[in-house]
Parts: structure tokens; C-alpha cells; sequence
């Protein structure tokens, strides 16, 4: 049975998974536990576009927060390595949809 500090981590995994950019749901391989994907369409750039509709991570909520961490702290070293930075990120993401488009409207036109 579950007890209030069971619901209270499990609120503060959720809090911490929509600042990330990510929602928090029941996994889809049939056990107890949780997954990762990303929220909505996402389009404020917090994750990677081709990232989209896919659970990203599963396992039950304290593999879950590590995940995040993990997550989180690879973002700021790459940043700490100059290797990107938030407007590299939305400039890609932004060429990422463009060529998404003309896909789109190549297959649309045949």
C-alpha cells in the first residue's frame, strides 16, 4: 500500500520532470513501473525534437530521478565545455523542422 511519503516523492518526481520537459506516465511493458517521455509537442525547445512520442526512460521513480539528474547534469557539462549552447540548440531544432516541413510536403505532393 502506498503511504503519504510515497506520493509526495512521487509529486516531486513529477514537478521535476515537467520543469525538464518531460511527463511522467505508467510504463507500457506491463509491470509497475514508470516511464519517461517527452511532454506534449514540446516546442519550447527543453528536449531534442526526434525525441518526440517515445518513452525515453523506464524504471520506477528513484531510477527515474537519477535519470533526470543524470540528464540534467550532461546538459551543463556540455555547456560548461562550450560544446553547446541554448541558442545552438533552438537554431538546430529550428533547421530540424524546416527539413521536417519539406518532407512533409515532398510526400504531400507526390
Amino acid at each position: 500500500m502506498a503511504t503519504g511519503a510515497d506520493f509526495k516523492e512521487l509529486r516531486s518526481l513529477e514537478i521535476l520532470a515537467n520543469e525538464m520537459g518531460f511527463v511522467v506516465d505508467s510504463s507500457s511493458y506491463g509491470d509497475d513501473s514508470l516511464s519517461l517521455r517527452p511532454m506534449g509537442d514540446n516546442m519550447d525547445g527543453k528536449l531534442p525534437i526526434y525525441a518526440r512520442g517515445t518513452t525515453l526512460f523506464s524504471g520506477n521513480s528513484s531510477e527515474l530521478i537519477c535519470f533526470l539528474r543524470g540528464w540534467d547534469k550532461a546538459i551543463d557539462y556540455l555547456k560548461l565545455l562550450s560544446v553547446t549552447t541554448d541558442e545552438k540548440i533552438a537554431c538546430k531544432e529550428h533547421d530540424f523542422r524546416k527539413e521536417q516541413l519539406v518532407r512533409m510536403l515532398k510526400q504531400g505532393s507526390n
